[in-house]
């Protein structure tokens, strides 16, 4: 098939109706299925029942591994050639060829199957941007920002661990202290180490509810707080899961320069209409 410009503007309202997660459909070997985008996951995954089920050439084949933002690593993953097309445009990547059941089974009260997720590196090599405030999936190209109403800052990718492949975190103010938090659409809310709660307990209100966190590693249920922060000098309060599994984010931060305590999540960018942009690492959020 011959490749189209990489030029496109699609609607996610649909996918938002069911879930806040960011979902697309696309044509693979003649079936449509739906892919999650996933800025929480470094590297792109197909599911390996369906990939052994249509693929005719299994000769490429390479092991590999990944990196979630909740802090697993995948090791001893198959790394398989992909094609599949999307608004008229053929791609051709590679994936890891992995059982999806892990986040489907999280995700069973939503009625929604996952055949494959598109991580970072699909979403940085293309360049693509997804607008929370308009609700959009885009190419640089098709984009149609009104910047008068927004800040913009950098968002830093950070090699994890045993990873050559990066995630973006973004530091976040606690007062004066600084921790690193990933920029995760694969997860529905915002989630932060119960340790973070416990040292810096005037920015948080603990709450008498639990809630419960869908995301790659599965779904957990965990105390509910408001957490008070600020990101380039711009103060936000917003609702967060507080993890007690303290190897969850150790795990992330052996060998990194940056303490990464903290995941951003889905309901934090809809509510601040944020516009992730991978054509230039740059996130841009209303003025507050």
């Amino acid at each position: 098939m011959e490749s189209t410009p990489n030029n496109f503007s699609i609607s996610l309202q649909h996918s938002f109706k069911d879930c806040i997660l960011p979902r697309i459909f696309v044509k693979y070997q003649n079936e449509d299925i739906c892919f999650l985008i996933d800025t929480g996951c470094n590297s792109s995954i197909i599911d390996n029942v369906l990939y052994n089920n249509k693929c005719e050439n299994k000769d490429d084949l390479t092991e590999s591994s990944f990196l979630t933002s909740n802090g697993s690593i995948t090791t001893n993953v198959t790394a398989v050639p992909v094609n599949f097309v999307f608004e008229g445009k053929e791609y051709n990547i590679r994936m890891k060829a992995k059982s999806m059941e892990f986040i489907n089974d999280s995700l069973e009260e939503f009625s929604l199957y996952f055949h494959g997720i598109l991580g970072i590196d699909f979403l940085a090599a293309n360049g693509w941007i997804i607008d929370f405030e308009t609700q959009t999936l885009s190419s640089r190209a098709e984009c149609d920002f009104d910047f008068s109403d927004k800040t913009s800052f950098n968002f830093d990718m950070l090699i994890g661990l045993n990873s050559s492949i990066n995630v973006p975190v973004i530091p976040i103010y606690f007062g004066e202290d600084l921790i690193c938090s990933i920029i995760d659409t694969g997860a529905d809310c915002c989630c932060f180490d119960k340790r973070i709660q416990e040292t810096f307990a005037d920015s948080f209100i603990v709450l008498n509810s639990k809630e419960k966190l869908h995301g790659l590693g599965g779904s957990f249920v965990s105390e509910k707080a408001i957490s008070k922060f600020q990101i380039e000098g711009h103060p936000y309060q917003h609702s967060a899961v507080l993890n007690n599994n303290s190897s969850l984010f150790d795990s992330l931060n052996i060998g990194d320069s940056l303490a990464i305590y903290g995941i951003i999540g889905c309901d934090f960018f809809h509510k601040h209409k944020w516009i992730i942009d991978f054509s230039c690492f740059t996130v841009y959020a209303m003025k507050i």
